[in-house]
């Protein structure tokens, strides 16, 4: 009902209260509005008189839109009778007028501008200037006064090819915050463009980082930004339509296929992200399908898409932390390690667990992703198709759990059926009984599901002592064990992770902890006993083999020394060694200093496990260099010569 005064306030009459429902039209999600008002603004008549900036944060998808905007829309509201073609410049690094005019006259005349054709100077000023009337002469040195813009002559329109008209140019100016210049500077130049009613002109920023660090110049580009831009759109990341475009992007029609099984979990990871980057995703999406190309063929069929999956998700997951969150790629050594009812023992951990835990619905636990292909892809784009090829079949969903060894099998659980797990079962207790598993990984695998297999009660699984169990199967094992070039390895590097890049079961608990503890302690001690026998093979009657010494304890041209990284020479007593060399044939003597130095030189005496052999070689030099001193003049200088270079290369890497 209304008051007795029928003044109007606004549409409604005063007196009356409005009655409040929602609205009829929300505000759209996506880029519909902001397109909507990006066509009017580059269609309407006459041009208007501001410049529109479009505003979003890095890799939010503002070049996406504005071209797939500039393909699909704009090019249909032009009239092909006239010359309003939109202007894509960058102002990437641009930091002078100089460089201003150079980006246009690139975007107005690519043909000109393209190496070995490219015009300089007062031609290339000359077309901009009848292009879009921008006159430079008299900016030339001015580049610090933010007041000035460009001289715009009072000119006639010029054609610019044959009878065409040049009028209503449309440009998009890209890359507004990586100028070098200040913002307010920049406005400075652009302003006239929009103020002579020739052109119509749109920003492309991400607002937020111009003068990010410079308050005064903050306050300077607020000034020139009232002046020259109307409005400024907000732009919202078109996550399906990007998704959509990088999977058109694709020519194999198999990767596409598997981008869109992918779709729905991807782009959950992505809107889970602190900051969604379109081209983050991009980066992934493209490189990722380095490794599906890789993959054989029967390995990457739809059945296995699911899995494949599962390893984009990660790799995703560490280019955004690596790429936007600055998180160090060695960080995603313990993703899927993790079990996050333990308190986490170094930073590494407790950023992984945040990570883990801001992702909360992504399987980290991925067997056939290790971090190797991870860090390789991630860091250097590389892919190694044979560590690829071998990883897969880690996971059971690439192949029949019945046809791996059992403690894989009951790794991969949670894939496997009941049927299949009651054999995989009853196959690891035969295993287990039988010590079938004796490598050091295995070993350490097997012993942490037996835990678990005990702590859950398992059927066929009740020991009151599983730690004293698994110490007996230790002492077993290694009563009868012979030594391999793959204990060697594990000596070298006591702290590596599974070779099989999985997690190991009950990893966290204290009595895994010390089963652990006790395993390695006695893979230490089996392989230093052998080690003393092993270091014999060199020694002869006269010398030594300076062939096989060569070839064992160093590395080179691709031979790789079986024990090229483990202290083994510290068992042949110094003066053995030194007595040897001098015995051993003029000719091949040169093999033994050159395997020192080789030796030396690629690994660092001062940590383990050749910091054990520090005391052996420093002994060994003296000696070598207190026997040179009994040869002949013409000998002793090439001992001497040979000896004093070897004790360089310790000394560098000490």
């Amino acid at each position: 009902m209304a008051s007795t005064d029928q003044r109007e306030f606004g549409n409604i009459l005063h007196g009356e209260i409005p009655e409040l429902r929602p609205s009829a039209s929300p505000e759209p999600e996506d880029n519909t509005a902001l397109l909507a008002t990006l066509t009017d603004y580059c269609t309407s008549s006459p041009a208007p008189d501001y410049a529109l900036m479009l505003n979003g944060p890095w890799g939010s998808g503002k070049s996406f839109l504005i071209s797939h905007f500039i393909k699909e829309t704009l090019v249909h509201h032009l009239d092909s009778g006239n010359s309003r073609h939109p202007l894509v410049v960058s102002l990437y690094g641009v930091a002078s007028a100089e460089d201003f005019s150079e980006a246009l006259y690139v975007a107005l005349h690519p043909m000109l501008s393209s190496n070995g054709a490219r015009l300089l100077g007062a031609v290339a000023k000359g077309l901009l200037k009848s292009t879009v009337k921008i006159d430079l002469t008299e900016t030339q040195g001015r580049k610090s006064s933010a007041s000035l813009g460009l001289g715009i002559p009072d000119l006639d329109k010029l054609k610019l090819t044959g009878s065409r008209r040049e009028k209503d140019r449309i440009i998009f100016f890209d890359d507004f915050e990586r100028a070098q210049m200040s913002g307010a500077e920049l406005l400075g130049l652009i302003n006239p463009l929009v103020s002579n009613g020739e052109n119509r002109v749109v920003l492309i920023s991400n607002e937020d980082e111009i003068n990010k660090t410079d308050d005064a110049a903050q306050k300077q580009y607020r000034r020139a930004k009232e002046k020259t831009i109307g409005f400024t759109l907000k732009i919202k990341p078109d996550l399906d339509q990007a998704y959509k475009s990088f999977t058109d992007e694709t020519s194999d029609g198999e990767y596409k296929a598997f981008l869109k099984f992918s779709g729905p979990s991807v782009k959950e990871v992505m809107r889970a992200a602190e900051k969604p980057n379109l081209r983050v995703l991009r980066i992934a999406i493209r490189s990722f399908s380095k490794v599906f190309t890789c993959i054989t063929p029967e390995l990457r069929k739809f059945q296995h898409f699911e899995p494949l999956r599962d390893m984009l998700l990660v790799i995703l997951v560490a280019f955004i932390q690596t790429q936007t969150e600055n998180d160090d790629i060695t960080t995603f050594k313990r993703f899927g390690h993790l079990n996050r009812s333990e308190a986490p023992s170094d930073l590494q951990e407790v950023r992984m667990g945040l990570i883990q835990a801001h992702f909360s619905t992504l399987p980290f636990s991925v067997p056939c992703l290790s971090y190797n292909i991870l860090e390789a892809l991630v860091c250097r784009s590389f892919v190694n198709p044979v560590m690829i090829n071998q990883t897969l079949p880690l996971d059971a969903r690439f192949r029949s759990a019945d046809d791996m060894p059992s403690w894989l099998a009951l790794w991969n659980y949670t894939y496997c059926s009941d049927a299949v797990l009651e054999r995989s079962l009853a196959r690891f207790r035969s295993d287990f009984d039988q010590r079938a598993f004796q490598n050091f990984d295995e070993m350490l695998h097997t012993f942490g599901i037996y835990l678990k297999l005990c702590r859950l009660k398992e059927d066929n699984f009740v020991d009151a002592m599983p730690s004293q169990t698994i110490k007996t199967y230790i002492e077993d094992v290694y009563q009868q064990k012979t030594l391999t070039n793959e204990d060697i390895r594990v000596f070298s590097y006591p702290d590596m992770r599974s070779s099989y890049v999985l997690g190991y079961t009950d990893e966290g608990t204290a009595g895994f902890q010390s089963i652990r503890i006790y395993l390695t302690e006695r893979h230490t001690r089996f392989v230093d006993e052998n080690l003393h026998s092993e270091a014999e093979i060199f020694l002869t009657a006269d010398g030594l083999d300076a062939n096989l010494f060569l070839r064992s304890v160093s590395n080179f041209q691709g031979n790789e020394g079986r024990f090229a990284e483990v202290p083994i020479l510290k068992n042949i007593p110094p003066d053995d060694f030194v007595h040897r060399v001098f015995n051993t044939p003029l000719g091949t003597q040169d093999d033994i200093f050159r395997a020192l130095h080789l030796r030396y030189r690629q690994h660092k005496l001062s940590s383990l496990p050749l910091s054990e052999e520090k005391s052996w070689i420093d002994q060994v030099l003296r000696k070598l260099g207190a026997r040179a001193q009994e040869l002949r003049p013409l000998r002793r200088e090439a001992f001497v010569y040979a000896i004093e270079s070897l004790g360089k290369a310790v000394s560098k890497n000490s």
